[in-house]
Order: structure tokens, then sequence, then C-alpha cells
């Protein structure tokens, strides 16, 4: 009881109140490593010295890993989320940086006590010491995040290069992470090779989706940003004007702004950090393909001929032409040779003229012809 007062009160003065996002997530991520721990603890049958483990020992681990990943779950959601929800008071950032000084000493600490016991057959060790690697990690990651984010709010026009660099911060991550599930398999395995950790699979597929899914999203951003200034076309003034600001840095737009093919305006260096994170428009979600602007002209050339020639009327055969209920109206037919009278006529009156049902089988032959002829002499010219 003690122990839990004692470490949300360490909370209260370092994070203070958390906000609904933070406890989803935190939620979310816990309910995850719980699963995990209690899969690992039936199914690999962890032991210390060879022997199983005691309940007092597990119960005093257990919560002393729970707490530790709890702090760095909130740590990670608070140094991703507080930059964004306006400029932090200083005491804040303060109280943070300690907050993750402070963490990365207890990090330190058990993580070379934890490496010295997993030496000597003790497989319980041999996790609680990979799970303390795991959380070194990922608080160093939200280190470099912090001082990034400190570096973009001191500096007079900003870090341009900060959506990449974080970017690039989450990747290492999820390639660091993936590596230290491998490495304590691979580890694990030969120390313990009757009793493997298969749940730990499922963690390994997520973070190699996630990966592909970074990798995926990098390679458009390259895409996207190569020749960027004239794969999209610059905005008139008349367009500068009506649209006011870009929505993504609340700042009056300029002359140089990018058009996306959606219409929407934005500074070309607001769209190089927003393509970091997302190919897709700001405002509409639109997504943006990386084509060049004459692909795009072609593209919608294109379209104008299709629907160009989906609006012609088709010219209809000579079975449709013979089965139609009449035909022409009388003496009509003396007309069809004449262009003049021809050029007079819309393309519905050439293809389909006035009718007349007494008309015979010849004529209609020889109305036929006429039509015939008409139509490849017009075709020809």
């Amino acid at each position: 009881m003690v122990f839990i007062v004692l470490c949300k009160l360490l909370l209260n003065v370092f994070i203070g109140e958390l906000r609904y996002l933070e406890v989803e997530q935190l939620i979310d991520n816990a309910r995850a490593f719980i699963m995990d721990t209690i899969l690992f603890l039936v199914l690999s049958k962890p032991t210390i010295n060879g022997k199983e483990v005691s309940s007092i020992i597990l119960i005093k681990y257990l919560s002393i890993i729970v707490i530790l990943k709890a702090y760095h779950l909130v740590l990670y959601s608070r140094v991703s989320n507080i930059f964004e929800l306006g400029v932090p008071r200083t005491r804040v950032l303060v109280k943070l940086f300690i907050f993750m000084c402070l963490l990365s000493i207890a990090n330190l600490s058990l993580f070379t006590y934890f490496y010295k016991n997993s030496l000597k057959n003790s497989t319980m060790y041999l996790w609680l010491f990979f799970e303390c690697l795991s959380i070194f990690e990922s608080c160093q990651i939200s280190i470099c995040k912090f001082f990034v984010n400190v570096i973009d709010l001191r500096s007079p026009n900003g870090l341009s290069s900060k959506a990449t660099i974080l970017f690039f911060l989450d990747i290492l991550h999820d390639i660091m992470s993936l590596i230290i599930f491998l490495v304590f398999i691979l580890v694990f395995v030969l120390n313990n090779f009757s009793n493997l950790p298969l749940h730990m699979t499922a963690d390994i597929i997520h973070v190699v989706k996630t990966l592909i899914s970074r990798f995926k999203s990098f390679q458009k951003y390259r895409e996207l940003t190569k020749n960027i200034e004239t794969k999209f076309a610059n905005a008139t003034e008349e367009e500068l004007k009506e649209a006011g600001t870009c929505i993504i840095c609340r700042d009056d737009l300029k002359e140089g702004s990018k058009k996306l093919s959606c219409s929407h305006i934005f500074h070309v260096d607001c769209l190089k950090s927003w393509f970091i994170q997302q190919q897709t428009c700001p405002i509409c979600r639109t997504e943006i393909k990386p084509y060049a602007k004459n692909e795009q002209n072609k593209s919608e050339n294109d379209t104008t001929q299709k629907e160009k020639q989906e609006e012609k009327i088709e010219q209809p055969t000579i079975q449709e032409i013979i089965t139609k209920p009449n035909f022409l109206i009388n003496d009509q037919h003396l007309y069809l040779n004449d262009t003049n009278v021809m050029g007079t006529l819309n393309i519905n009156q050439q293809y389909y003229p006035p009718i007349n049902k007494n008309i015979n089988t010849k004529e209609q032959i020889k109305i036929l012809m006429d039509l015939v002829i008409n139509n490849i002499k017009t075709h020809v010219k």
C-alpha cells in the first residue's frame, strides 16, 4: 500500500494529472504488457538458480517492472503530446527532464543487477534484464524527442527538420525493439530450449508490420518531396488571398506556396513536414499521389478525352436501321446525298432521320445505301 502511494506521489510531482489520451494509451499498453507477462510465466516457467521462483520474489520483481513500465509509457505519451498542445512552461519542462533522468538511473541500476544474476541459470532474471533493456531504450528515445522539441521551441524560426528527425527516431525505436525481442528469444532458447517464449511472436509480428508501414510511408515521402517545386503548381495571388493562412503552421500564406491536386494551398516547408507523417491533404484527407505536374496534366487530358468519347452517340448498325419501326419521310432520301443539306442536320438527324412507314423494301434498301455511302464520305473527309 505504501509502495503504491509513493509511486502515485512521484507521478503527481513530476507529471501531474494525466490527460484522457494518456490514460487511454496507458491502459491499452499496460493491458498488452500484463498479458505478455502472464503468458511468459505460464508457458516459459521461469527459474532462479535452476529452481522455481517463489511467490514473494515473483510479486516483488513484477511490481517493480510493472511500475517502471507504466512510468515509461506515461513519459513516452507526455513527451509526444506536450508540445502539440501549446508552449509548455519552463518549470514543466524542468520537472519532466528530472523525471527522465531519475528513470534512466533506475533503469541502469536494475539493468546491471539483473544482468549479473541472469548468468546463473536464471531465466527469470534473464527476462527481467531484457525488459529493463527495452524500457531503457524507450526512455532514451523519449529523451531524444524531448531535446528535439525543446530546440524547436527555442529556435527563432523553429526546427525545419523536426518532423523528419522525430520520424527517424520512431524508426530507430522500432528497430531496437525488434532486435531486443529477437536477441531475447535466441538467448532464452540457448538457456532453456524446452520452454520457448512463443507468445512473443505476436509482438515481433506487430513490430515488423509497423516497420514495413513506416518504410513505405518514407518511400512515398521521398517521391512526393523530390523536386517538389515542379510537382505542384504555385498558387496565384487571388488564391493566396482567398486561402488566407496555412492550416499546418497557422501562418499567412506567401508567394511560392504550393497548391495540391485538391486545390488546397500550403507552405512548401509545411508540406514537407506533413508528408513525412501522412501522404494526404491535411484538410480534406485526399490521397496525394507522387505524380509530376506533366503527368497530372496528361491524366486530366486522358480523362477529358474519355468523357468526350462516352458522350458521342454510337453509329447504328445496318440491322438496327432496317429493324427500326419506321423509316424516312417521303422523298427525304433524295436529299441525303446533298452535303449542304446534311451539314444542316445534327448527328441524331444524320444517323436517325425522320421516318415514314409507307415505303417498300426496295426503297428501304436504296435509302440504306445512301446512308452508308454518305457516312463513308463523311469519315473519309
